[in-house]
C-alpha cells in the first residue's frame, strides 16, 4: 500500500527500514544524542516569543530578522555541537531569532514526523531523507521553495531532481554522496590481486576479481573465511544495474517502471552466479550480515574484499576493519548502454508549509547550505557540499577518508548516472528489492519468477 502523509500516516515509518537492509541504511552514521531536546538561546533573548519581522531592505535580505524556529535533526552529540555552533553564527546576524532545537535519534525520527504530520504540526525546519519528501509534499505539508527569494538554489540546481515533486522544489539537499563499491586494498594485496581500474571495468571483470580473492583462501584475524564480495543485493546495486541497462528504475515522469524484466533476470542470474562460484557467500550468510550496520558488515569484520555502500559510510567501515579501504565506482559504467552510478542527496532540509516564521526559516536554510561561515563549522558532516564555492572552500582541507569521499563524489559528478523520480513506496524500495533477490538466492523462485514478482511490486507502488 502506498504510504501517505496525513492519512494512515504511521505506515510511512516503514520507509525507515531502509536503515537496516544489506548495507543500504540511512546514509549518515547516527548515534543517539545524550539529550533529546535543548534550547539554543539567541545572543539577546526576548522576554516573549517575537513575531516574525521582515527587513525593509531588498528582497532576499537575511539579516535583522526576528521570529521563532523549531528545528529538528537526527544525529550524534558531535553533530549537535556543530549544529548549535552554526545556529549561533546565524544568530549573530539575526539576534532576535529564537531557536528551539530538537536533536533526536534516527530510530524514532520518522515515526515522530508521521504523528506530527497527521496533526499538521511539523517542526518549522527539519532534516529529512529524500525518500520521505514526495509523501509530505503531496499531503501539502511542505513549503514550496521553487521561487524562494531567500534561498539561492542556483548553485545547487543540478542536485534538486530528487527533492522535486510535480515540478516544484520542496526541500534543499544538505550535501551529496553516491553509491560505491568499497574495496579492501590490503586484502587485494594479500590475495595477489591487482586493484581494478574503475574507469574501464565490466561486470565480468568484477566477477573474475571477486572469484580470485575467494580462491586465495584468506581468513581474517579470527580465522574466518573471506569472500570476494559481501553481497550485491539492495537498492544501490539494483538501481545502478537498471540505470546501466534501461536508463533508470522508473521513467523520467516517475509514473511507470522502466527497468525491463529481461534485465532483472540478468541481474538475479548474475548475483546467483557469484554465490554458485564461491565469489560471494551463501544466501544464509548474506541474509545474516545484510541487516547489520556497516561496522558489523562482512567488510567491517574483514570477511569480504568488496561491498556496496553509500560513499559516506567509508569512515564507519574503515574504522571497524582497520584496513586500507578505497572507493570505486560500479562496474559496467563504461561498458553498458548508460552510466549507472548516480549522485544523491545525503539528506535534506525541509520547511513546514505552516512554519511560524517562514522568512527566518528560509534564510536559515540558505545560511546552512550556502554560507561560508556555516560551511567552516559543519564541514562535510551532512555530505559533500553541492555549492561549488563551498566545495572549493572545504575540500582542500580534508584528509583521510573525508578527502577520499570528496574526491569520489567529484569523480562521479563529472560523469553521473541518471536520477529518476521515485514513487511513494508503501514498503520501502530496498525491502521490495531484497524480497525478490532473497527469493531467488534461497531457491524459492526461479530468476524469471522473481523478476516478474519484482516488476509487479515496483509497478504496484505506482498504483496502490
Amino acid at each position: 500500500m502506498k504510504a501517505k502523509f496525513g492519512v494512515g500516516l504511521a505506515s510511512v515509518a516503514a520507509v525507515a527500514l531502509l536503515a537496516t537492509a544489506c548495507g543500504t541504511e540511512e546514509v549518515v552514521d547516527v548515534v543517539e544524542p545524550a539529550a533529546p531536546a535543548v534550547t539554543a538561546e539567541p545572543a539577546a533573548p526576548a522576554e516573549t516569543t517575537p513575531a516574525e519581522t521582515t527587513p525593509a531592505e531588498a528582497t532576499g535580505q537575511c539579516e535583522g530578522l526576528s521570529g521563532t524556529i523549531n528545528f529538528r535533526w537526527w544525529g550524534s552529540d558531535d553533530r549537535a555541537a556543530l549544529q548549535n555552533e552554526a545556529i549561533a553564527a546565524f544568530q549573530e546576524l539575526n539576534p532576535d531569532v529564537v531557536f528551539n532545537v530538537m536533536p533526536v535519534a534516527f530510530s524514532g525520527y520518522l515515526d515522530q514526523l508521521a504523528v506530527e504530520g497527521a496533526a499538521n504540526n511539523l517542526p518549522d525546519v527539519f532534516t529529512s531523507n529524500v525518500e520521505w519528501i514526495s509523501g509530505m509534499a503531496n499531503a501539502g505539508l511542505l513549503m514550496d521553495l521553487t521561487n524562494s527569494p531567500y534561498i539561492d538554489l542556483a548553485p545547487i540546481a543540478d542536485s534538486l531532481s530528487e527533492v522535486t515533486v510535480n515540478g516544484q522544489v520542496y526541500a534543499v539537499p544538505t550535501g551529496l554522496n553516491a553509491p560505491s563499491i568499497l574495496v579492501n586494498l590490503d586484502m587485494l594485496a594479500e590475495a595477489g590481486v591487482d586493484v581494478p581500474d574503475d574507469s574501464t571495468w565490466s561486470w565480468d571483470d568484477f566477477a573474475a576479481i571477486a572469484q580470485a580473492v575467494s580462491d586465495a583462501g584468506l581468513t581474517n584475524d579470527a580465522g574466518e573465511s573471506v569472500w570476494g564480495v559481501a553481497h550485491l543485493g539492495g537498492q544501490q546495486v539494483a538501481r545502478v544495474w537498471a540505470n546501466q541497462t534501461d536508463g533508470g528504475l522508473y521513467n523520467a515522469a516517475g509514473n511507470a517502471v522502466n527497468w525491463s524484466e529481461a534485465s532483472m533476470i540478468d541481474y538475479l542470474d548474475y548475483i546467483q552466479s557469484l554465490v554458485d562460484s564461491g565469489a560471494a557467500p551463501p544466501a544464509a550468510i548474506q541474509s545474516e550480515f545484510g541487516t547489520l550496520s556497516p561496522d558489523q558488515s562482512l567488510m567491517g569484520v574483514n570477511r569480504a574484499a568488496f561491498q556496496p555502500q553509500w560513499s559516506n559510510q567509508l569512515n564507519a567501515v574503515a574504522s571497524a576493519s582497520g584496513a586500507n579501504i578505497g572507493l570505486l565506482r560500479f562496474p559496467g559504467d563504461s561498458t553498458s548502454a548508460h552510466v549507472g552510478t548516480w549522485l544523491r542527496p545525503s539528506m535534506t532540509f525541509a520547511i513546514a508549509e505552516n512554519a511560524q516564521s517562514p522568512v527566518a526559516a528560509q534564510c536559515f536554510v540558505d545560511f546552512m547550505v550556502n554560507s561560508p561561515a556555516a560551511a567552516d563549522i559543519m564541514g562535510i558532516d551532512r555530505g559533500i557540499p553541492m555549492n561549488p564555492a563551498i566545495f572549493d572552500q572545504i575540500v582542500p582541507g580534508l584528509t583521510g577518508p573525508n578527502a577520499q569521499q570528496a574526491a569520489y563524489v567529484e569523480k562521479i559528478a563529472a560523469d553521473p548516472g541518471t536520477t529518476t523520480p521515485m514513487p511513494e513506496l508503501g514498503d520501502d524500495l530496498n525491502n521490495v528489492l531484497l524480497m525478490s533477490t532473497d527469493a531467488a538466492l534461497f531457491g524459492q523462485m526461479t530468476s524469471s519468477q522473481a523478476a516478474t514478482s519484482l516488476r509487479d511490486a515496483l509497478q504496484g507502488a505506482l498504483t496502490n
